[in-house]
């Protein structure tokens, strides 16, 4: 799972170049308001965009023995990375256990390393979809921001 991190730098520099999420005063007007959140999510779309980009000309790559990075899509105010278990067919797994033993793992790696702190600070879900090796959907994950505010 590390290289996960290492490859979402990439995406957390561009995020970092649009800056934090601004706070509305009571001064400002509506429109006023309502057109940087409305540019500011437009920025953050494209960075997301822009970074999967970037990310997927490295891909695929092995993240562990039994895990291929495939894919990543950002945008719609999220990210998403597609992989595969080259080793398992869906048939061959227990969904329970392994449901009860990644949505924890993937929870604490979103919300306590550095390089995915970019995601929470601007409100980005990150969904971890998962496929057998023939190619079947069969789980996906995704932490919240909120998830981390009790982590």
């Amino acid at each position: 799972m590390r290289k996960i991190g290492k490859t979402a730098s990439s995406v957390g520099l561009l995020l970092a170049l649009i800056g934090p999420s601004p706070h509305s005063s009571a001064e400002e007007g509506t429109n006023d308001t309502t057109t940087a959140q409305t540019q500011r999510a437009s920025k953050l779309n494209e960075a997301l965009k822009q970074g999967a980009s970037e990310m997927n000309n490295g891909l695929p790559i092995m993240v562990d023995s039994e895990t291929r990075l495939d894919s990543t899509s950002g945008g719609n105010m999220s990210f998403r990375y597609n992989l595969t278990m080259v080793n398992l067919s869906p048939e061959d797994l227990d969904l329970e256990g392994f449901t009860n033993e990644m949505q924890p793992l993937l929870v604490n790696k979103v919300c306590t390393t550095k390089e995915m702190q970019v995601f929470i600070e601007n409100g980005v879900p990150v969904t971890y979809s998962y496929y057998g090796k023939g190619g079947k959907h069969f789980a996906s994950f995704t932490v919240e921001p909120d998830h981390c505010k009790s982590n």
